[in-house]
């Protein structure tokens, strides 16, 4: 029985992906000026520092997780993948084609495309 439902998936999977169905994305980044970052907490307390109005505080936090690959830029018309909603916090997670890191980013940062 595992092994039909093994087989089963499999085949879905191949002709989802084949068909383009499985996999379309239909989101960009809506501008430029955005960010995302690996962990939640990380993007929450740069987000928080930004409410604060403390801009030393955020740019430190922002190009500190620049540089440790922690958060990415994020480029206008850029495609990308929703792999999650937090509605609540206003995130989406997201990733880049082809690529198996998700960031979370504000849920304005993105944009359905018309398909």
């Amino acid at each position: 029985m595992k092994r039909v439902i093994a087989v089963l998936a499999l085949t879905a999977v191949i002709f989802l992906s084949t068909t383009g169905l499985a996999f379309a994305s239909g989101y960009q980044v809506s501008s430029d000026g955005y960010f995302g970052c690996l962990s939640k907490d990380y993007y929450s307390k740069i987000a928080r520092y930004a409410v604060q109005e403390d801009i030393q505080a955020f740019e430190t936090a922002l190009l500190g997780g620049y540089a440790t690959g922690e958060c990415i830029r994020l480029q206008a018309d850029e495609r990308v993948f929703v792999e999650e909603t937090a509605v609540f916090s206003g995130l989406v997670k997201i990733r880049k084609p082809g690529d198996t890191l998700e960031f979370w980013a504000a849920i304005e940062a993105i944009k359905g495309v018309p398909e």
